[in-house]
């Protein structure tokens, strides 16, 4: 019989913690870098195939006319579906959903924070008719591999979605919506009122207790040198490996904009964060927040002038019939 879980070894422990308490990490990156980023978009609007290192998330947007919340008659509908499967990562028990089951209410809760609470996008802009029709927007992710720091890759994923996404053409008329296809008109973005962007640290003790931090000053950069250490020498990462997330002692997502919004904090698990290393990874999250939703616009921008070059043309070519 297979082993139910694949579980890092004592001395593969061992090792990551004596690399990373000399600021080494296996794969070569200093501790506030990525790994590669890259993103796709299918051939529909909306959908949004995402890699982070190896972990991928598939995303994709579904609209529907529905009746509004009789509470809420001017705001149309917006959910979220996560999808995670046992099979998404070998170091998931094996035979069992229970692991799944725990995390992915998690990451859900984590995504409604950010972008149906914040809000992300205006839900007055899905209403087409008041207190009779709206749109009912679900927004779908798959977590297709899971090689570390799911937060942040689901995150980057549903915002890139958000924005890609467009709404068919309305009219209204006597009480009666009228749709217009892709091919007809050229559709509408939705009313996205934020980027939010999903940050997170992971706090990792070093093998020696009484070992000093280096200087962060020393020879790095001003990105470099602001990390966050704590007064008990914890070492602070960036998109954690899976075998670097075994070995830290709390893990910490920042959501914020580019705009110096904070939307979200949430302690994914470990021990307490003090106040003052709480508010430097707040700092640290908006400038990379920044610096993401630079990449994620462009990615974005270029395939959306992409598609509405060719929409323009269809458009044009049947009106002129």
């Amino acid at each position: 019989m297979p082993p139910t879980k694949t579980e890092p070894s004592t001395n593969e422990k061992s090792f990551v913690l004596a690399a990373l308490s000399s600021r080494l990490r296996l794969d070569g990156r200093d501790p506030l870098s990525y790994r590669q980023l890259s993103i796709s978009f299918p051939s529909t609007y909306g959908s949004v195939d995402l890699s982070l290192g190896k972990t991928r998330i598939l995303t994709s947007t579904h609209l529907t006319l529905a009746a509004p919340h009789p509470l809420r008659p001017l705001d149309g509908l917006f959910t979220i579906s996560l999808q995670l499967s046992p099979q998404t990562s070998p170091s998931y028990p094996a035979h069992s959903t229970s692991h799944t089951q725990n995390l992915s209410p998690q990451l859900t809760r984590l995504l409604e924070k950010s972008l149906i609470r914040a809000p992300a996008i205006s839900t007055e802009s899905l209403c087409l008719l008041a207190g009779q029709r709206v749109w009912s927007l679900t927004l779908t992710i798959h977590i297709l591999s899971d090689s570390g720091n799911l937060p942040d890759a689901i995150g980057l994923a549903a915002i890139a979605t958000l924005l890609h996404a467009r709404l068919p053409v309305t009219e209204v008329r006597g009480g009666e919506v009228t749709l217009w296809s892709v091919r007809e008109r050229v559709p509408q973005a939705l009313g996205v009122l934020r980027v939010p962007i999903t940050i997170t640290f992971t706090f990792i003790q070093p093998n020696s207790p009484d070992a000093a931090a280096p200087d962060p000053s020393d020879g790095m950069d001003d990105e470099a040198a602001a990390t966050p250490t704590a007064t008990d020498q914890q070492l602070i990462l960036l998109d954690a490996t899976p075998l670097e997330e075994s070995v830290s002692v709390a893990r910490l997502s920042v959501t914020a904009t580019a705009q110096g919004e904070v939307v979200g904090i949430s302690l994914l698990g470990g021990g307490p964060v003090e106040a003052v290393l709480l508010l430097r990874c707040a700092e640290l999250a908006v400038r990379k927040a920044g610096e993401l939703t630079g990449w994620l616009r462009g990615e974005v921008d270029r395939d959306l002038e992409r598609r509405d070059g060719v929409v323009v043309r269809e458009g044009g070519a049947e009106n002129e019939r």
